[in-house]
Protein backbone atom coordinates (compact mmCIF):
# COMPACT_ATOMS: atom_id res chain seq x y z
CA UNK A 1 0.00 0.00 0.00
CA UNK A 2 1.31 3.31 -0.93
CA UNK A 3 2.36 5.46 1.90
CA UNK A 4 0.12 8.17 3.24
CA UNK A 5 2.98 11.04 2.91
CA UNK A 6 3.02 11.09 -0.60
CA UNK A 7 -0.34 13.27 -0.64
CA UNK A 8 -1.16 15.94 2.16
CA UNK A 9 -2.09 19.12 2.96
CA UNK A 10 0.50 21.92 3.64
CA UNK A 11 0.08 21.90 7.10
CA UNK A 12 0.18 19.20 9.81
CA UNK A 13 -2.44 16.40 8.83
CA UNK A 14 1.16 13.87 8.48
CA UNK A 15 0.95 13.97 11.93
CA UNK A 16 -2.24 12.97 12.52
CA UNK A 17 -2.31 10.35 9.91
CA UNK A 18 0.96 8.81 10.71
CA UNK A 19 -0.56 5.34 12.34
CA UNK A 20 -3.58 4.67 10.80
CA UNK A 21 -2.16 2.92 7.69
CA UNK A 22 -2.04 -0.75 7.34
CA UNK A 23 -0.03 -3.46 5.36
CA UNK A 24 3.47 -3.94 3.81
CA UNK A 25 4.69 -0.23 2.11
CA UNK A 26 6.30 -1.26 -1.33
CA UNK A 27 9.60 -0.50 -1.91
CA UNK A 28 8.51 1.50 -4.50
CA UNK A 29 5.52 4.02 -4.54
CA UNK A 30 4.13 6.96 -7.27
CA UNK A 31 1.21 8.44 -6.78
CA UNK A 32 -0.98 11.67 -8.32
CA UNK A 33 -4.17 13.42 -7.98
CA UNK A 34 -6.46 15.97 -9.17
CA UNK A 35 -8.60 17.93 -7.36
CA UNK A 36 -10.37 21.55 -6.82
CA UNK A 37 -11.07 23.65 -3.84
CA UNK A 38 -10.11 27.45 -2.92
CA UNK A 39 -7.14 29.03 -0.99
CA UNK A 40 -8.28 32.18 0.77
CA UNK A 41 -12.14 32.18 -1.15
CA UNK A 42 -10.05 32.19 -4.37
CA UNK A 43 -11.21 29.00 -6.34
CA UNK A 44 -7.97 26.89 -7.19
CA UNK A 45 -7.59 24.06 -8.86
CA UNK A 46 -4.85 21.26 -7.86
CA UNK A 47 -2.55 19.10 -9.06
CA UNK A 48 -0.19 17.08 -6.77
CA UNK A 49 2.04 14.01 -7.25
CA UNK A 50 4.76 11.83 -4.88
CA UNK A 51 7.61 9.45 -5.09
CA UNK A 52 8.13 7.46 -2.38
CA UNK A 53 11.14 5.07 -1.74
CA UNK A 54 12.40 2.58 1.11
CA UNK A 55 15.16 0.40 0.61
CA UNK A 56 16.32 -1.41 3.68
CA UNK A 57 16.81 1.31 6.51
CA UNK A 58 16.85 4.23 3.74
CA UNK A 59 13.22 5.89 3.22
CA UNK A 60 12.76 8.91 0.86
CA UNK A 61 9.60 11.00 0.09
CA UNK A 62 9.43 13.52 -2.87
CA UNK A 63 6.24 15.53 -3.19
CA UNK A 64 4.97 18.06 -4.75
CA UNK A 65 1.91 20.52 -5.30
CA UNK A 66 0.50 23.15 -8.26
CA UNK A 67 -2.55 25.05 -7.42
CA UNK A 68 -3.68 27.09 -10.68
CA UNK A 69 -5.90 30.31 -8.97
CA UNK A 70 -9.26 30.70 -11.25
CA UNK A 71 -11.70 33.85 -10.70
CA UNK A 72 -8.46 36.35 -10.00
CA UNK A 73 -7.74 39.01 -11.88
CA UNK A 74 -3.86 38.79 -10.07
CA UNK A 75 -3.27 35.21 -11.28
CA UNK A 76 -6.38 33.95 -13.10
CA UNK A 77 -5.23 30.51 -14.75
CA UNK A 78 -1.80 31.13 -12.96
CA UNK A 79 0.13 29.20 -10.70
CA UNK A 80 -0.22 30.43 -7.27
CA UNK A 81 2.82 32.38 -6.78
CA UNK A 82 3.09 32.23 -3.15
CA UNK A 83 3.35 28.31 -3.45
CA UNK A 84 6.83 28.78 -5.40
CA UNK A 85 8.44 32.23 -4.64
CA UNK A 86 11.93 31.47 -2.74
CA UNK A 87 14.16 28.59 -2.64
CA UNK A 88 12.94 27.03 0.39
CA UNK A 89 9.96 26.10 -1.76
CA UNK A 90 11.56 24.16 -4.06
CA UNK A 91 13.88 22.34 -1.32
CA UNK A 92 10.86 21.19 0.54
CA UNK A 93 10.33 18.72 -2.36
CA UNK A 94 11.78 16.74 -0.58
CA UNK A 95 9.53 15.55 2.54
CA UNK A 96 11.27 12.99 4.18
CA UNK A 97 14.73 11.49 3.81
CA UNK A 98 15.24 9.19 6.76
CA UNK A 99 18.09 6.73 7.92
CA UNK A 100 18.25 4.22 10.82
CA UNK A 101 20.79 1.99 12.35
CA UNK A 102 21.64 0.06 15.24
CA UNK A 103 25.30 -0.10 16.19
CA UNK A 104 25.68 -2.84 19.05
CA UNK A 105 23.40 -1.03 22.32
CA UNK A 106 23.74 2.50 20.09
CA UNK A 107 20.75 3.54 17.93
CA UNK A 108 21.16 6.24 14.90
CA UNK A 109 18.51 7.91 13.49
CA UNK A 110 18.45 10.58 11.37
CA UNK A 111 15.81 12.63 9.35
CA UNK A 112 15.69 15.26 6.40
CA UNK A 113 12.51 17.00 6.07
CA UNK A 114 9.33 18.28 7.41
CA UNK A 115 9.52 18.66 11.22
CA UNK A 116 5.89 17.70 13.27
CA UNK A 117 5.34 18.32 16.27
CA UNK A 118 8.86 18.31 17.21
CA UNK A 119 9.38 18.61 21.52
CA UNK A 120 12.84 18.41 22.93
CA UNK A 121 12.94 16.43 26.65
CA UNK A 122 9.66 17.88 28.43
CA UNK A 123 9.25 20.55 26.14
CA UNK A 124 10.47 23.28 28.54
CA UNK A 125 12.28 24.97 25.35
CA UNK A 126 10.94 23.48 22.54
CA UNK A 127 7.06 21.77 22.78
CA UNK A 128 5.34 20.35 19.44
CA UNK A 129 7.18 22.62 17.00
CA UNK A 130 6.69 22.53 13.41
CA UNK A 131 8.47 24.24 10.13
CA UNK A 132 5.67 24.32 8.07
CA UNK A 133 3.27 25.54 10.56
CA UNK A 134 3.40 29.00 8.05
CA UNK A 135 1.74 27.66 4.49
CA UNK A 136 3.74 30.01 2.48
CA UNK A 137 6.96 29.63 4.24
CA UNK A 138 7.65 26.05 4.47
CA UNK A 139 10.79 24.10 5.15
CA UNK A 140 13.05 21.65 4.54
CA UNK A 141 15.33 20.67 8.02
CA UNK A 142 17.43 18.20 9.75
CA UNK A 143 16.75 16.37 12.76
CA UNK A 144 19.36 13.56 14.09
CA UNK A 145 19.35 11.38 17.45
CA UNK A 146 21.76 8.86 18.62
CA UNK A 147 21.16 7.46 22.13
CA UNK A 148 21.23 3.65 23.90
CA UNK A 149 20.05 3.10 27.28
CA UNK A 150 22.66 5.40 29.25
CA UNK A 151 22.62 7.98 26.76
CA UNK A 152 20.88 10.35 24.29
CA UNK A 153 22.14 13.71 22.26
CA UNK A 154 19.74 15.00 19.76
CA UNK A 155 20.74 17.74 17.33
CA UNK A 156 17.98 19.75 14.84
CA UNK A 157 17.97 22.47 12.42
CA UNK A 158 14.82 23.94 11.01
CA UNK A 159 15.65 25.29 7.17
CA UNK A 160 18.86 24.19 5.23
CA UNK A 161 18.07 27.58 3.53
CA UNK A 162 17.62 29.94 5.90
CA UNK A 163 17.75 28.97 9.38
CA UNK A 164 15.39 30.16 12.50
CA UNK A 165 15.65 27.23 14.77
CA UNK A 166 19.42 25.41 15.86
CA UNK A 167 18.82 23.33 19.16
CA UNK A 168 21.28 20.66 20.53
CA UNK A 169 20.36 18.34 23.27
CA UNK A 170 21.87 15.95 25.51
CA UNK A 171 20.96 13.76 28.74
CA UNK A 172 22.56 10.71 31.11
CA UNK A 173 21.57 8.01 33.35
CA UNK A 174 24.79 8.02 35.41
CA UNK A 175 23.68 5.84 38.00
CA UNK A 176 22.98 2.01 38.11
CA UNK A 177 20.96 -0.35 40.84
CA UNK A 178 18.02 1.97 42.89
CA UNK A 179 19.42 5.20 40.94
CA UNK A 180 19.02 3.85 37.10
CA UNK A 181 15.85 5.65 37.02
CA UNK A 182 17.53 9.31 37.42
CA UNK A 183 18.29 10.97 34.10
CA UNK A 184 19.92 14.44 33.72
CA UNK A 185 19.61 16.48 30.80
CA UNK A 186 20.61 19.95 28.92
CA UNK A 187 19.50 21.64 26.12
CA UNK A 188 20.30 24.92 24.04
CA UNK A 189 18.34 26.63 21.31
CA UNK A 190 19.08 29.36 19.37
CA UNK A 191 17.20 31.21 16.85
CA UNK A 192 20.43 33.22 14.83
CA UNK A 193 17.91 36.31 13.34
CA UNK A 194 15.53 36.36 15.84
CA UNK A 195 13.75 39.63 14.92
CA UNK A 196 14.11 42.61 17.69
CA UNK A 197 11.47 44.91 15.25
CA UNK A 198 10.10 44.75 12.31
CA UNK A 199 10.92 47.72 9.81
CA UNK A 200 9.05 49.93 7.68
CA UNK A 201 9.27 50.61 4.19
CA UNK A 202 8.71 54.38 2.43
CA UNK A 203 5.07 54.15 2.49
CA UNK A 204 4.62 53.52 6.67
CA UNK A 205 4.06 49.94 5.79
CA UNK A 206 5.67 46.73 7.57
CA UNK A 207 8.48 46.18 4.92
CA UNK A 208 8.63 42.42 3.26
CA UNK A 209 10.94 41.31 0.11
CA UNK A 210 9.17 40.02 -2.53
CA UNK A 211 8.63 36.54 -1.30
CA UNK A 212 6.62 38.30 1.45
CA UNK A 213 9.22 37.70 4.29
CA UNK A 214 8.88 40.38 7.28
CA UNK A 215 11.96 42.68 7.13
CA UNK A 216 12.96 43.10 10.30
CA UNK A 217 16.31 44.44 12.48
CA UNK A 218 17.48 40.89 14.50
CA UNK A 219 19.83 39.40 16.94
CA UNK A 220 20.94 36.27 17.47
CA UNK A 221 18.68 34.48 20.67
CA UNK A 222 19.52 31.98 22.59
CA UNK A 223 17.93 29.50 24.83
CA UNK A 224 19.27 27.06 27.62
CA UNK A 225 18.08 24.78 30.02
CA UNK A 226 18.60 21.99 32.73
CA UNK A 227 16.52 18.98 33.60
CA UNK A 228 16.18 16.14 35.91
CA UNK A 229 13.93 13.49 36.08
CA UNK A 230 12.93 10.02 37.99
CA UNK A 231 11.63 7.04 35.87
CA UNK A 232 9.54 4.64 37.99
CA UNK A 233 8.08 1.71 36.04
CA UNK A 234 6.23 -1.52 36.22
CA UNK A 235 6.51 -3.49 33.79
CA UNK A 236 2.99 -4.46 31.90
CA UNK A 237 1.34 -1.79 33.72
CA UNK A 238 3.11 1.71 33.36
CA UNK A 239 5.43 4.21 34.38
CA UNK A 240 5.24 7.65 35.86
CA UNK A 241 8.42 10.37 35.84
CA UNK A 242 8.57 13.24 37.57
CA UNK A 243 10.90 15.96 36.42
CA UNK A 244 11.97 19.35 37.20
CA UNK A 245 13.87 22.04 34.53
CA UNK A 246 15.24 25.34 34.73
CA UNK A 247 15.52 27.75 32.06
CA UNK A 248 16.87 30.83 30.83
CA UNK A 249 16.91 33.45 27.97
CA UNK A 250 19.95 35.33 29.75
CA UNK A 251 17.03 38.05 30.22
CA UNK A 252 15.01 36.28 32.67
CA UNK A 253 15.45 32.67 34.33
CA UNK A 254 11.84 30.49 34.71
CA UNK A 255 10.93 26.53 36.55
CA UNK A 256 9.00 24.10 35.30
CA UNK A 257 7.84 21.10 38.32
CA UNK A 258 5.61 18.51 36.53
CA UNK A 259 4.97 14.87 35.99
CA UNK A 260 4.06 12.90 32.72
CA UNK A 261 3.56 8.94 32.94
CA UNK A 262 1.84 6.00 30.38
CA UNK A 263 -0.92 3.48 32.08
CA UNK A 264 -1.32 0.64 29.97
CA UNK A 265 -5.14 -0.91 30.23
CA UNK A 266 -7.14 -3.40 28.19
CA UNK A 267 -7.25 -7.87 28.39
CA UNK A 268 -3.86 -7.43 26.42
CA UNK A 269 -2.71 -3.97 27.96
CA UNK A 270 -2.95 -2.38 23.88
CA UNK A 271 -4.66 0.41 25.17
CA UNK A 272 -2.37 3.19 26.20
CA UNK A 273 -2.91 6.00 28.04
CA UNK A 274 -0.56 8.99 28.20
CA UNK A 275 -1.01 11.86 30.91
CA UNK A 276 1.04 14.84 31.60
CA UNK A 277 0.44 17.95 34.33
CA UNK A 278 3.07 20.82 35.16
CA UNK A 279 3.56 23.75 37.05
CA UNK A 280 5.40 26.60 35.67
CA UNK A 281 6.71 30.10 36.64
CA UNK A 282 8.68 32.61 34.58
CA UNK A 283 10.44 35.94 35.54
CA UNK A 284 10.65 39.18 33.63
CA UNK A 285 12.53 38.35 30.15
CA UNK A 286 11.77 34.77 29.99
CA UNK A 287 8.99 32.90 28.51
CA UNK A 288 7.95 29.27 29.23
CA UNK A 289 7.70 26.81 25.73
CA UNK A 290 9.36 29.37 23.55
CA UNK A 291 9.69 27.44 20.48
CA UNK A 292 6.18 25.90 19.94
CA UNK A 293 4.38 25.16 16.81
CA UNK A 294 3.34 28.36 15.56
CA UNK A 295 6.49 29.98 16.43
CA UNK A 296 7.04 30.82 12.76
CA UNK A 297 4.74 33.09 12.75
CA UNK A 298 4.86 33.94 16.30
CA UNK A 299 8.65 35.53 16.19
CA UNK A 300 7.30 38.03 13.87
CA UNK A 301 3.63 38.65 16.03
CA UNK A 302 3.12 37.57 19.28
CA UNK A 303 -0.45 37.93 19.07
CA UNK A 304 -2.33 36.02 16.81
CA UNK A 305 -6.34 36.31 17.73
CA UNK A 306 -7.37 39.46 17.27
CA UNK A 307 -9.90 40.98 14.46
CA UNK A 308 -7.49 43.50 12.86
CA UNK A 309 -3.90 43.36 14.22
CA UNK A 310 -3.25 46.70 12.66
CA UNK A 311 -5.45 47.88 15.87
CA UNK A 312 -4.21 46.26 18.38
CA UNK A 313 -2.27 47.35 21.40
CA UNK A 314 1.30 47.05 21.55
CA UNK A 315 1.80 43.93 23.43
CA UNK A 316 -0.09 42.07 20.48
CA UNK A 317 2.11 43.42 17.46
CA UNK A 318 5.70 42.80 19.31
CA UNK A 319 7.47 40.24 18.12
CA UNK A 320 7.73 37.13 20.69
CA UNK A 321 11.43 38.10 21.19
CA UNK A 322 10.00 42.24 22.01
CA UNK A 323 7.32 41.21 24.46
CA UNK A 324 9.99 38.79 25.88
CA UNK A 325 12.08 41.40 26.84
CA UNK A 326 9.59 43.49 27.90
CA UNK A 327 8.18 41.17 30.24
CA UNK A 328 4.81 40.55 28.93
CA UNK A 329 5.26 36.37 29.80
CA UNK A 330 6.10 37.00 33.70
CA UNK A 331 4.23 35.04 35.79
CA UNK A 332 2.59 31.70 36.56
CA UNK A 333 1.00 28.93 34.45
CA UNK A 334 0.73 25.19 34.35
CA UNK A 335 -0.16 22.58 31.51
CA UNK A 336 -2.32 19.90 31.38
CA UNK A 337 -2.66 16.91 28.67
CA UNK A 338 -3.69 13.71 28.15
CA UNK A 339 -3.73 11.71 25.56
CA UNK A 340 -4.37 7.74 24.05
CA UNK A 341 -3.76 4.72 21.81
CA UNK A 342 -5.74 2.28 20.94
CA UNK A 343 -3.30 -0.33 19.00
CA UNK A 344 -2.27 1.03 15.39
CA UNK A 345 -5.91 2.13 14.91
CA UNK A 346 -6.45 5.20 17.06
CA UNK A 347 -4.46 8.17 18.22
CA UNK A 348 -6.07 10.85 20.39
CA UNK A 349 -4.31 13.86 22.70
CA UNK A 350 -5.96 17.06 24.12
CA UNK A 351 -4.26 19.43 26.32
CA UNK A 352 -4.81 23.01 28.12
CA UNK A 353 -2.10 25.17 28.74
CA UNK A 354 -1.80 28.80 30.19
CA UNK A 355 1.15 31.20 30.96
CA UNK A 356 1.04 34.87 30.82
CA UNK A 357 1.21 37.70 27.89
CA UNK A 358 -0.42 37.44 24.06
CA UNK A 359 -3.18 35.01 23.42
CA UNK A 360 -2.26 33.28 26.91
CA UNK A 361 -5.26 30.33 27.58
CA UNK A 362 -4.36 27.37 24.53
CA UNK A 363 -6.80 24.07 24.05
CA UNK A 364 -6.05 21.75 21.57
CA UNK A 365 -6.45 18.14 20.00
CA UNK A 366 -5.41 16.03 17.65
CA UNK A 367 -6.43 12.86 16.50
CA UNK A 368 -5.70 10.09 13.75
CA UNK A 369 -8.04 6.88 13.53
CA UNK A 370 -8.97 4.25 11.02
CA UNK A 371 -12.40 3.65 11.79
CA UNK A 372 -12.04 0.95 8.46
CA UNK A 373 -10.16 -0.18 6.97
CA UNK A 374 -10.44 1.63 3.58
CA UNK A 375 -10.67 5.08 5.52
CA UNK A 376 -8.73 6.96 7.23
CA UNK A 377 -9.42 10.22 8.94
CA UNK A 378 -7.14 13.15 11.01
CA UNK A 379 -8.18 16.40 12.91
CA UNK A 380 -5.83 18.80 14.49
CA UNK A 381 -7.80 21.56 16.51
CA UNK A 382 -6.26 24.75 18.60
CA UNK A 383 -8.16 27.24 19.78
CA UNK A 384 -5.66 30.00 21.40
CA UNK A 385 -6.35 33.80 23.07
CA UNK A 386 -9.67 32.36 24.63
CA UNK A 387 -9.31 35.63 27.20
CA UNK A 388 -9.66 37.91 23.90
CA UNK A 389 -13.12 39.36 22.85
CA UNK A 390 -12.45 37.90 19.63
CA UNK A 391 -10.64 35.14 20.40
CA UNK A 392 -12.49 32.29 20.37
CA UNK A 393 -13.45 33.12 16.51
CA UNK A 394 -9.94 34.01 15.14
CA UNK A 395 -7.90 32.10 17.43
CA UNK A 396 -9.04 28.82 15.93
CA UNK A 397 -6.85 26.76 13.99
CA UNK A 398 -8.01 23.55 12.51
CA UNK A 399 -6.99 21.11 9.99
CA UNK A 400 -8.25 18.33 8.67
CA UNK A 401 -7.78 15.15 6.11
CA UNK A 402 -10.18 11.68 5.06
CA UNK A 403 -8.89 9.81 2.36
CA UNK A 404 -11.01 6.75 1.00
CA UNK A 405 -9.45 3.47 -1.05
CA UNK A 406 -11.94 3.22 -3.47
CA UNK A 407 -10.17 0.43 -4.94
CA UNK A 408 -6.63 -0.96 -4.36
CA UNK A 409 -4.94 1.75 -6.72
CA UNK A 410 -8.02 4.59 -6.63
CA UNK A 411 -8.61 6.61 -3.77
CA UNK A 412 -10.61 9.82 -2.79
CA UNK A 413 -9.13 12.49 -0.47
CA UNK A 414 -10.33 15.62 1.17
CA UNK A 415 -8.51 18.21 2.66
CA UNK A 416 -8.71 21.43 4.91
CA UNK A 417 -6.94 24.23 6.65
CA UNK A 418 -7.45 26.89 8.62
CA UNK A 419 -4.13 29.23 10.00
CA UNK A 420 -1.92 32.09 9.73
CA UNK A 421 -0.57 33.37 6.72
CA UNK A 422 0.53 36.90 5.91
CA UNK A 423 -1.92 39.07 4.55
CA UNK A 424 -0.85 41.19 1.48
CA UNK A 425 -2.37 44.35 2.01
CA UNK A 426 -2.17 44.71 5.93
CA UNK A 427 1.28 42.75 6.15
CA UNK A 428 0.36 41.34 9.61
CA UNK A 429 -0.50 37.41 9.84
CA UNK A 430 -4.34 37.12 9.89
CA UNK A 431 -6.48 33.46 8.71
CA UNK A 432 -5.78 31.92 5.77
CA UNK A 433 -8.51 29.14 5.19
CA UNK A 434 -8.13 26.44 2.20
CA UNK A 435 -9.67 23.44 0.90
CA UNK A 436 -9.15 20.68 -1.57
CA UNK A 437 -11.79 17.67 -2.97
CA UNK A 438 -9.26 15.31 -4.87
CA UNK A 439 -9.18 11.69 -6.65
CA UNK A 440 -6.35 9.67 -6.98
CA UNK A 441 -4.37 6.82 -8.72
CA UNK A 442 -1.47 5.12 -6.59
CA UNK A 443 1.12 2.50 -7.60
CA UNK A 444 3.74 0.21 -6.05
CA UNK A 445 5.85 -2.26 -6.39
Amino acid sequence: MMRQKITRTAFILTLLLTPALAGASPLLGLAGDLGIGSVDDTASATIQAGLDIQEGRLMITLFGRVRLMLHNHDEEGALRQRDWDEASDFVHILRTLRYSRQFSSVTLDAKMGEMLGHTLGHGTLMRDYSNISDPDHQHTGLTLRVSNERFEVEALLDNFVRPAVVALRGAVSPFKGRLRGLKLGGTVVMDPTAPVAVRSDDQGRRAVDSAYNLQSDTRVLALMGLDASYRLERKGLGSVEPYVDLGTSLMGMGVHLGAMGQLRVGQDGNIIVGLQGEYRYSSAGHAPAYFTTFYDVERHQAGLTFKDARKANAGHRNTKLAGMARGLYEGHGGLVQAGVQMGQRVRAKVGYGYRPGPDAHQLWLRLSAQPRQRLNLGVMLMMRGLESPHGVANGVVAAAEGRVRITDNLYGLAQYSRTWSLQERSRYFGVLQAFNISAGYRWGS
